[in-house]
């Protein structure tokens, strides 16, 4: 609302201001004020509201009522009378005037005052006639909405004084033209023209005059299609970055045909559209000169303050504390760059700071410090290290936290956490760099700057605000601080700095200034999200019937326009700014995402309609075309799809101008590097699906034969570096595991869980059972009766195992780690007791965890095979009269899949068989699995491995006339891809891979006709 002529720049809250005489009474809002309202609720009590009366949305939406009722000059009586009327059901209202009377008893004793009561006040010495000090013969005035009961009475008691003065006045009121756009403006309209003629005093309407000014005038009386226009573009997208895109591309071409860029400017009704378009923007290098405020709680900044209050009160998270670290934000309690906390975190095994305490020791103290001590012992000492350097920094940044109480007054609990924030080096870690070189590194540093000052004042003003109430604020815990510090941030924006001078300007709609535009884009406008709806009021509908009856007049109105243009007020706003910025700008682009919303935006729907225009739907383009790609990045991105990607194999359409653009670009490096990328994709997916023989990116090392030899040197198989039946699982399951475990050293990263998983029960399991057999055979207990067994042997088994275990391996929580010792003992105890343990008739445990090797071999019998040499250890071996057993302990084996697994993926048992023949064991040999699960013995059986002589056989003659399983052919025949080199990706199971956390290769599959 601007005051024109002799005084540019004045606003009507200016004029506002100088008609009223100075008073001791100073203007009060937002957290200072609430600290007001909190007092009168501590006075009054919550009432019918209940808790949420003490939270910052509800003290917000008592400022806002405490302003409508100043507006319309609604004072505590008339509520309560209205609440009287209102019988059973008024309650609510009664209660609200008691904390209104309260609030506005202490506003007075703090000698300040809300700002929309001045507008009663400069209508009252209005009414007594034009102020003396006021030397002002004209003035013209131009009025926007909102605009309030008390707003409207101070431009007619403004009228009535200039006229009566004799001085001029004229009352510019900007339309559309459309009765339903321009309802939010009806108040103003009504008083004037409702009113006395006023001689001196005008009322002007002012239609805008672009291009749509005539079909937004005639939304609702003209014809479909009967207004054409070339000024209105409209596209669906389907996605807020293929939105961004579709606007900026229309933005260029605006540039192309003669706009101006500082008179160019986006309209966005959220903060994720103008993130979005300024990505866009950058990459096409439009600068920006004006920029949407963000949510405080978007920023870092944000983000930190809100993580500082939760993290004692939600036991510390190991996400929030590892992230806390590692902003320079906190530069007193950072942690190193090279070291993150979180996969260490990880490997510790901490959630949080409770989980896992031991006495007065928290979970990082323990955790940390036992996975140190294993690390050190385990020769570890650069993990041992960091260690006990995060447990060094976990440490001081909790003790900072644990400074906010558990319980306290609301003041001293905002002042703790100020306080902490402070020891950490927040307020002024930014003042203390140097300047960023980066254009966008000092955007993101000035962005985090405003921030940090949001937190200051809003830090300052809360102080200033229970100051002037003489109260600390309401008793709370720290997880009720936590929620009101989130519910007071949600309400503050970070305003951002301007950018570059004659830049385009990306403001949320109500920020547009009204000057004509050449262009503006329109971000987001759909059914679901515009017009946007107002927060919930304290007064309901019927309340405020209920005042309006008592008061004879609509003093807080929530609906404005007449007829069918009636609706709610901050809805008509949204509408005649929309509309307004439609009708003046040269050149208009709207859009909308597919998925946000079924249809346009009612405004929008109407303007399609009346020209005609039809949403041109980018759904099955995701992509850009060259010409339409807004900047180089998109523009890349269709050059290399075009480039690259076979037409059979694409969604759109091929794009005749990239194609041709193309043959200009030939050697680009980037282009190249997309080539080179879709290459490896197709490459990957023909290997997979078995169309052709690995290649560099699908498994194949060399062909140089230096690589190859050294690939063979590090595969093993030789007596320096045998093999062990774990490799040739992995080699088996997936060439490719086999080339990361064995080849390359990947092993699984290490995981914390609280309770072991499926592998470590196993293997645990597997440690106790060795315990007890060695036991057994210390003793001579092997042949004795299972029931005269000494009843401590399992239990000091398994406290062996545990003590073992322990030591090399995270264990998790003590609960569940005793539980697991617990379970352990219950199965060795059912194995022992039931005779299970001793599966082969006649034998009984003669050795336990016997090594064989390196020279147990698999001689090289026919062409193209070399000699493999092994080593390993029998879990168990068991002797007796009539032959030799050995056992395999398997933590999980069913026995569908027991038999066909050997020679498959299984050779443990096969080797173990070769290895009792090489050691001169007494035939016949017996083998099996024990399977600690179901305490079930699975044989290997003779109809699957045929005769041993045969199964096991290493001369060319045997193994050349028999179809018979065989092990030697099978370990050739699985090591004859790896000897050249050759580790495809062709795994048999992905889903409990070991390595599934680091393979960036899954299983593909090549679509229908990717032969090509």
């Amino acid at each position: 609302m601007e005051r024109l002529g002799d005084h540019d720049g004045w606003t009507l809250e200016r004029l506002r201001d100088a008609v009223v005489p100075p008073t001791r009474l100073r203007t009060c809002s937002g957290p200072a004020l609430h600290g007001l309202l909190a007092a009168a609720v501590e006075d009054v009590g919550p009432g019918p509201f209940g808790s949420q009366a003490r939270s910052p949305t509800f003290l917000q939406a008592l400022e806002g009522v405490l302003e409508e009722l100043a507006h319309g000059s609604v004072s505590a009586p008339a509520l309560e009378e209205a609440a009287a009327r209102l019988g059973s059901t008024g309650a609510r209202l009664g209660h609200l005037a008691r904390l209104i009377d309260a609030a506005t008893t202490h506003m007075d004793r703090a000698g300040v005052e809300l700002a929309p009561s001045r507008w009663v006040t400069a209508s009252s010495v209005l009414a007594r006639g034009w102020p003396a000090h006021l030397l002002l013969q004209q003035v013209e005035l131009t009025v926007a909405p909102p605009l309030s009961p008390g707003m409207v009475g101070f431009l007619s008691a403004l009228a009535r004084a200039a006229s009566s003065s004799g001085r001029a006045l004229a009352v510019r009121v900007p339309l559309t033209g459309d009765a339903h756009t321009d309802a939010a403006l009806e108040p103003v309209l009504q008083a004037f023209e409702a009113g006395p003629d006023l001689p001196g005093v005008e009322l002007l309407p002012e239609l805008a005059e672009g291009p749509l000014s005539e079909p937004v005038r005639r939304l609702g009386v003209a014809a479909p299609g009967s207004l054409p226009t070339d000024a209105l573009e409209a596209v669906v997208a389907p996605g807020p970055r293929r939105e961004a895109a579709a606007l900026v591309d229309a933005l260029r071409r605006a540039l192309d045909a003669g706009a101006s860029l500082d008179r160019c400017a986006f309209a966005v009704l959220g903060t994720p559209q103008a993130a979005e378009l300024e990505r866009a923007l950058e990459d096409a290098g439009v600068p920006v000169r004006r920029r949407a405020p963000v949510p405080l709680g978007t920023t870092v900044a944000g983000r930190l303050g809100l993580l500082w209050a939760g993290l004692a009160a939600r036991r510390a998270p190991a996400e929030d504390l590892a992230w806390l670290l590692r902003q320079r934000l906190l530069p007193r309690i950072r942690v190193d760059a090279r070291l993150d906390p979180l996969p260490l975190l990880r490997r510790a095994g901490v959630r949080d700071a409770a989980l896992g305490a031991e006495g007065r020791s928290n979970a990082y103290q323990v955790r940390l410090g036992v996975f140190a001590a294993r690390s050190r012992e385990a020769g570890d000492a650069r993990d041992g290290d960091a260690a006990e350097r995060l447990l060094g920094a976990a440490t001081g940044l909790l003790d900072l936290a644990e400074r906010i109480p558990r319980q306290g007054r609301l003041a001293d609990l905002l002042e703790a956490w100020r306080a902490g924030l402070d020891a950490a080096g927040f307020w002024t870690a930014l003042e203390e760099e140097e300047l960023e070189s980066d254009p966008r590194a000092r955007r993101a540093s000035a962005r985090e700057a405003a921030a940090v000052e949001v937190w200051r004042a809003f830090v300052r003003d809360a102080r200033a605000g229970w100051k002037a109430s003489r109260s600390p604020g309401p008793e709370m815990d720290r997880a009720a601080f936590v929620r009101w510090l989130i519910d007071a941030a949600a309400t503050l924006p970070v305003e951002l700095a301007p950018g570059a001078p004659g830049g385009i300007d990306v403001l949320p709609l109500e920020s547009l200034d009204g000057r004509p535009l050449d262009f503006l884009g329109v971000a987001g406008v759909d059914a679901a999200s515009f017009p946007r709806r107002a927060p919930a009021s304290l007064l309901g509908d019927e309340e405020r019937q209920a005042i309006h009856g008592v008061l004879g007049r609509a003093a807080v109105p929530a609906l404005v326009g007449s007829g069918d243009a009636r609706s709610p007020l901050a809805e008509a706003v949204d509408r005649w700014r929309l509309g307004r910025a439609l009708a003046s700008a040269g050149r208009i682009a709207i859009s909308r995402r597919r998925s946000a919303g079924g249809a346009p935006a009612d405004v929008v729907q109407r303007l399609l309609g009346v020209t005609g225009v039809q949403e041109r739907d980018l759904s099955s383009q995701p992509i850009p075309t060259l010409a339409e790609a807004p900047g180089p990045a998109w523009a890349r991105v269709r050059l290399a799809l075009e480039g690259t990607v076979a037409p059979d194999l694409r969604s759109d359409a091929a794009d005749p101008v990239a194609a041709a653009a193309l043959e200009h670009l030939a050697g680009t490096a980037w282009l190249e590097d997309a080539r080179t990328l879709a290459g490896v994709e197709a490459e990957r997916l023909q290997t997979a699906a078995g169309l052709r023989a690995p290649g560099a990116y699908s498994g194949r090392l060399g062909p140089a034969e230096d690589l190859v030899a050294a690939v063979n040197g590090r595969l093993g198989g030789s007596p320096e570096g045998p093999l062990s039946s774990t490799s040739l699982t992995a080699l088996a399951n997936c060439p490719f595991q086999g080339l990361s475990r064995k080849v390359l050293g990947l092993e699984p990263p290490e995981d914390g869980a609280e309770e072991l998983d499926a592998r470590g029960r196993g293997q645990f399991l597997h440690e106790a059972l060795e315990q007890l057999v060695k036991r057994l055979l210390a003793l001579g207990l092997a042949g004795a009766d299972p029931a005269t067994l000494p009843a401590d042997l399992v239990p000091q088994a398994v406290q062996t195992a545990a003590r073992e275990h322990a030591r090399c391996a995270p264990t998790g929580h003590p609960r569940l780690w005793a539980l697991a010792q617990t379970r352990a003992r219950t199965t060795l105890e059912r194995l022992l007791r039931s005779g299970r343990l001793y599966p082969f008739a006649g034998l009984r445990p003669a050795a336990a965890e016997e090594r064989f090797g390196p020279d147990l071999e698999l001689p090289a019998a026919l062409p193209g095979e070399r000699p493999v040499y092994f080593r390993g250890t029998l879990d168990r071996v068991d002797r007796g009269p009539s032959g030799t057993g050995v056992l395999d302990y398997k933590s999980s084996k069913r026995r569908e899949r027991a038999r066909a697994e050997v020679l498959v993926t299984d050779f443990q048992l096969p080797l173990y068989l070769l290895a009792l023949r090489g050691r001169g064991e007494r035939p016949p040999f017996q083998a099996g699995w024990l399977s600690l699960r179901t305490l079930e013995f699975l044989p290997l059986d003779p109809d699957r491995t045929g005769p041993l002589e045969s199964f096991l056989a290493t001369d060319a003659a045997t193994r050349s006339s028999t179809s018979a399983p065989n092990l030697a052919t099978a370990v050739h025949a699985l090591l004859a891809e790896p000897r050249q080199g050759l580790f495809p990706v062709r795994p048999r199971e992905c889903g409990f891979c070991p390595l599934g956390s680091v393979c960036r290769i899954s299983e593909r599959r090549a679509p229908q006709g990717g032969e090509g």
